[in-house]
């Protein structure tokens, strides 16, 4: 899959980025690798999100890396909340990087991977009374209006009762 987006951050009480996603029954999980990504901005982001709509301020989980800060998982407990930032694991900043997202109950564990067997725990999340429904997908943001993302991904895979594929970007 290769996403192209603009859009200005996953940060702060609302966000601006391109999302493909499906919709998560219950507990599931989706898995990629990060193959190529652009360097439309030092603190560019690609990779995983779960969320609890398609409103700016939703509660979200993310895991992703950057072109020069490697991984890093967000997420933002409260709607238009402050969003919290934690940097992952060192990586090797070169493409075929791995991400993981789990999804049980109101859980959500981060985890990334140098080759897709071996994983390591980012950060776990807890929130409060999850919808059995959430999005779920591949979040890339350019993090610079004028400038283009570009960020190839492949070995997409989910598991559990996962159904609507679709597109979404938000502008501000």
């Amino acid at each position: 899959y290769t996403i192209r987006s603009y859009g200005s951050q996953i940060h702060g009480t609302a966000d601006d980025f391109r999302f493909s996603h499906q919709v998560l029954t219950g507990d599931g999980e989706i898995v990629t690798r990060v193959t190529s990504q652009s360097n439309s901005n030092e603190w560019a982001d690609a990779g995983l999100m779960i969320r609890e709509s398609l409103a700016v301020g939703s509660r979200h989980a993310y895991i992703g890396v950057t072109p020069a800060h490697g991984f890093a998982s967000k997420h933002r407990s409260l709607n238009a909340g402050s969003l919290t930032y934690d940097e992952g694991p060192e990586l090797n900043l070169v493409p075929n990087n791995w991400l993981r997202l789990v999804r049980s109950g109101n859980g959500v564990s981060l985890f990334t991977s140098a080759n897709g067997t071996t994983w390591a725990l980012a950060n776990s999340v807890t929130f409060t009374s999850l919808p059995q429904s959430l999005y779920i997908g591949l979040a890339v943001c350019s993090v610079t209006w004028d400038v283009q993302a570009t960020v190839t991904f492949d070995n997409v895979r989910t598991v559990g009762l996962v159904t609507n594929t679709s597109y979404h970007a938000w502008a501000t």
